[in-house]
């Protein structure tokens, strides 16, 4: 359900977001050093989305299932993206990783508030098996959350490529990680990214054909699946990186950040056509009913 709590909380951690991003790139640049500041911005976004979600877990429905709503999802991918920016940030020769893993971060949340509000559509749980689509959502959602920090790990990695490359003020490089650990955990966030998608994957066609449902004609062409599959497909060769040489470095990175622009195009083709897999209902056309005769009116 829409309410003004949700709509409301997540206005407050966009707010707390910004001032968060402003704070990260400031220490990046070496212009600020209150790393408390900015761990306590950080904390409040996540504890933030996590307790939203929580919130709507217990008011929404009185069932078990945690994901009722696209915004959902949206909640606890933040959540599990900033704990993993949060313990970067206080690591050492990771501070980098704030300022690039904040517009990631900030385009969630906005997404969620227009989630919460103007396009507010609650999943079909009536319809489908709990347990399946509790499987379903929690690793399409965790998975996704993993794929964004892989994303901001490749472009943290371009960042310091390009500073060594041009030799742009390379004295201060040891305030980064290193082009290694970067590209390592590229393919770590990417394996662990492809074992959720691929367990959500599978899910999701156990759902989508399982209790005889209909399926529209050509569904496998339809832009969710095939977004999905190419998505797959780019965090599959990642995690084989270390057995070939060909996408290791830059394209690395570069896949990373293309494979997680793929998912959101899914999620933006789930919100855009819903319905776009399905054939027709049983109230839309009777199957079994005989034909009308010729030549009646």
């Amino acid at each position: 359900m829409i309410d003004p709590v949700t709509t409301a909380g997540i206005g407050l951690l966009i707010a707390l977001c910004v001032g968060a991003t402003v704070q990260s790139w400031s220490r990046l640049r070496g212009r600020s050093e209150q790393a408390g500041v900015l761990v306590a911005l950080w904390s409040a976004v996540g504890l933030g989305a996590l307790a939203l979600f929580v919130w709507r877990w217990i008011n929404t429905s009185d069932s078990w299932q945690p994901l009722h709503a696209h915004v959902d999802g949206l909640l606890l991918i933040t959540a599990v993206l900033v704990a993993a920016l949060l313990y970067l940030t206080t690591t050492p020769r990771w501070i980098g990783v704030a300022a690039f893993g904040a517009p990631v971060v900030l385009l969630l949340l906005l997404w969620s508030f227009c989630a919460a509000t103007w396009t507010y559509r609650p999943f079909r749980l009536d319809t489908l098996e709990p347990v399946w689509t509790g499987l379903h959502l929690a690793c399409v959602y965790i998975g996704t959350a993993t794929a964004a920090l892989a994303a901001v790990a490749g472009t943290l990695y371009l960042y310091v490529h390009r500073r060594i490359k041009h030799k742009d003020d390379v004295e201060h490089l040891d305030r980064f990680a290193s082009l290694e650990k970067l590209e390592s955990t590229v393919q770590r966030s990417a394996a662990l990214g492809f074992a959720l998608l691929t367990v959500g994957l599978a899910s999701g066609l156990v759902i989508m054909l399982g209790d005889g449902r209909a399926v529209a004609p050509g569904w496998w062409v339809s832009p969710k699946v095939v977004l999905a599959v190419l998505a797959w497909g780019a965090y599959a060769v990642l995690m084989n990186l270390r057995f070939t040489s060909t996408f290791r470095g830059r394209r690395a990175a570069y896949l990373a950040i293309g494979g997680f622009v793929l998912l959101l195009g899914v999620y933006g083709a789930v919100n855009a056509m819903p319905n776009a897999l399905e054939g027709p209902n049983d109230h839309d056309v009777n199957l079994t009913a005989p034909p009308e005769p010729e030549g009646r009116a």
